[in-house]
């Protein structure tokens, strides 16, 4: 009996070092207890690779199914009689690596759109016709597009012209209808001479060309319909943005925006007469800053500060800077407190 009770107490003392000593184990009814986390090993780029595309002597581990199911031209290169169907490494002379791994970047990750930049757009829109990847294609037809509808809606600078420039050579390359009309119109903004020194009438087609002197000759047109009329233009910012492309120094690009700062500065102070609402002030304000317009931003400002109803719930209204905002609100606190009866609604 005593032999069996140290026995016994020997066998609990061994089990006792096993379990200090031994993982953790657990039956199926109890609860699992977490495991220690190991360090995640960083997953390849392109997961699930049978074969590497060689650029610059760099290579791309890619899968040819993939490709495949997002290229024609993968296809016919991995599934019909070529010699690459039974290569494990693929040379891709004449490509760059930085824009080809971009490139099979978006084919595996569609829904990523940070890998397109004004930069690498054209690099991979001529890599998605050639290779015929439909997705990326549009992709960077939708980012052009994109590009050039702010471009059209914001101040333009005279260094947009080589990037506009490259726009309308891809356009024509590539056949882009949908981008086309726009490049044009765009270029069309610039004086004739600034754009030969830049090289576009000898570096796009005749009819491209052609294209941009009409709708020039247009904008002019209407131009200078909006400055002799009795009326506002239809776009401020469209209108200045034409005439300050105009070369520097010219007396034309002078006398019509001292005709045009004009007319507008008089729409402020007879605001009934051109029927001028609060937005429109607001945009008059932009104008007046970014062309540096001091008549029309002064008469803008002292416009503002008098209506009622001009307040920071229009549209655009961020874009003023704080310094106008500043001197609306002490214009108008002094209005308020030494002439009420000159607030009004406008």
């Amino acid at each position: 009996m005593m032999a069996r009770e140290r026995k016994h107490r020997k066998l609990e003392e061994v089990m006792s070092d096993s379990q200090e000593n031994e993982p953790y184990m657990y039956s199926g009814n109890l609860e699992e207890e977490p495991e220690p986390q190991s360090e995640e090993k960083p997953r390849p780029l392109f997961p699930q690779t049978d074969v590497i595309l060689e650029v610059e002597g760099r290579p791309i581990h890619v899968n040819k199914q993939t490709l495949a199911d997002s290229s024609p031209v993968f296809k016919r290169m991995f599934e019909s009689d070529f010699k690459e169907k039974h290569m494990s490494t693929v040379p891709l002379p004449d490509k760059k690596y930085e824009d080809f791994e971009k490139f099979v970047f978006l084919i595996y990750n569609p829904g990523h759109q940070f890998q397109i930049t004004n930069d690498t757009v054209i690099a991979l829109l001529s890599l998605a016709v050639e290779y015929q990847v439909k997705a990326v294609q549009n992709r960077c037809e939708s980012f052009l597009t994109s590009k050039l509808e702010q471009t059209k809606n914001h101040k333009m600078d005279h260094n947009d012209i080589p990037t506009l420039l490259s726009y309308a050579e891809c356009t024509e390359k590539y056949d882009l209808q949908s981008i086309s009309q726009l490049v044009v119109d765009l270029l069309a903004r610039y004086d004739v001479k600034m754009l030969k020194q830049a090289d576009v009438k000898d570096r796009v087609t005749g009819e491209v060309w052609t294209d941009i002197l009409e709708k020039r000759n247009s904008l002019l047109t209407t131009c200078l319909a909006n400055i002799t009329g009795n009326g506002l233009a239809a776009d401020v910012t469209a209108t200045l943005e034409l005439i300050s492309s105009m070369e520097y120094g010219s007396p034309v690009k002078s006398n019509l925006m001292g005709k045009y700062e004009s007319l507008l500065s008089n729409a402020c102070k007879y605001y009934n007469r051109y029927n001028l609402t609060p937005h429109q002030l607001v945009h008059l304000i932009i104008a007046g800053e970014r062309f540096e317009l001091k008549t029309l931003l002064s008469s803008a400002i002292e416009l503002a500060s008098k209506a009622i109803n001009f307040d920071s719930n229009m549209g655009r209204y961020h874009e003023i800077s704080d310094r106008s905002k500043l001197k609306i609100a002490e214009r108008k606190l002094h209005l308020q407190k030494y002439d009420p009866s000159s607030l009004q609604y406008i």
